[in-house]
């Protein structure tokens, strides 16, 4: 950037940082807020980035920094709980989803924090209203893939493989499916002993023959498994 105070460049620079992954995006972020101070918006994608880029506490230093004005809004809330989770300060978190939600009480985001919250909570009542949010959340919004998800992860930590094989299922068919999904649905249909664990298996194995890499995955799996034949019919556990 010949000019470091233009801020167009320079927010476009922070864009095409975090597009890439490039570690230099937090400085072009902090750059982006030190040229507009004023402007929230920047300062909270400051703090996003962070989080993302697993810097807790550089996203904590930044929410610090936020006026008392942006301290009332949703997305303060929003930010502070998922810092407070990342330092499982769950009862804070718990705190700042709720009062994101009464400021926000349609914003998905939010309420798939707070499910989140409340699903990992030791209080039955609360765990059980996280794990009916969190379904909610499922079956229509955009949050349908990650409430899937996390789903799944809560069904095998309390080992419920027959209720983690049913969520499995209906992740399949999410665009966002990453062909670790797929192997993990494979592995769950090896534990319940799913009839269509071959017909599943040759379908990811025709869906990954164009990739090396993803084709070796699932050979390696195959061969962890026990599965032999041209199309990996399986031979089971």
């Amino acid at each position: 950037v010949s000019d470091p105070r233009n801020l167009e460049a320079v927010k476009m620079m922070a864009d095409l940082s975090e597009a890439v992954g490039s570690p230099q995006t937090l400085i072009w972020r902090r750059r982006v807020v030190d040229i507009a101070p004023d402007v929230f918006l920047y300062r909270v994608e400051w703090i996003k980035s962070a989080l993302k880029m697993g810097e807790v506490a550089l996203a904590a230093e930044g929410l610090a920094t936020i006026d008392e004005a942006g301290r009332r809004t949703g997305a303060f809330h929003h930010l502070a709980a998922s810092i407070a989770i990342a330092w499982s300060q769950m009862s804070e978190a718990e705190q700042h989803a709720i009062a994101a939600l009464k400021l926000e009480p349609e914003n998905d985001g939010y309420k798939f924090n707070l499910a989140l919250n409340w699903m990992q909570a030791a209080d039955e009542t609360r765990h059980q209203r996280g794990l009916e949010l969190m379904s909610t959340l499922s079956e229509h919004s955009e949050f349908r893939y990650r409430a899937l998800r996390a789903m799944i992860d809560e069904a095998l930590a309390e080992k419920k493989s027959a209720d983690a094989t049913k969520t499995s299922w209906s992740l399949q068919s999410e665009p966002q499916t990453t062909l670790e999904d797929r192997l993990r649905h494979l592995d769950l249909l090896v534990q319940v002993k799913d009839a269509r664990l071959d017909e599943f298996l040759r379908s990811v194995q025709i869906a990954v023959e164009a990739d090396a890499e993803a084709a070796l995955s699932v050979a390696l799996w195959m061969n962890k498994n026990g599965a032999v034949g041209p199309l990996g019919t399986s031979q089971g556990n």
